[in-house]
């Protein structure tokens, strides 16, 4: 697996840290990270969802980390790895709303004052 070392280092977790919130094996885990064992569908969709990204980026065939979907579910997800480390947070269509409303803000402002 080409990004889980990457994705786990981003939260500064150990490896037995990563494998306990994946609900893994250390085993399993640690053959999956190294590329000793190939993970399975099932393993690669919980991967993904997880660490809140696409299996695509997960194995590497995209650099775009986001899932494509058609509901805010993972996009949540997203954000709750982003804003709350992967802490057991629920992020609320209020709470969405708001982060959207602040990022289109703050890309707003900052275009103004390239200007």
């Amino acid at each position: 697996m080409i990004r889980l070392k990457e994705l786990r280092d981003e939260r500064n977790w150990s490896m037995r840290e990563a494998a306990q919130f994946l609900k893994k094996s250390y085993t399993t885990y640690v053959n999956h990270e190294k590329g000793y064992r190939e993970p399975n569908s099932e393993d690669l969709a919980a991967y993904a969802k997880a660490y809140g990204v696409s299996i695509d980026y997960l194995i590497g065939r995209t650099d775009n980390r986001l899932p494509v979907t058609s509901d805010n579910h993972d996009l949540k997800n997203a954000l709750r790895f982003a804003l709350f480390n992967g802490a057991d947070v629920n992020i609320t269509d209020e709470m969405y709303e708001e982060i959207k409303r602040f990022a289109a803000f703050t890309a707003q402002r900052d275009k103004e004052k390239k200007e």
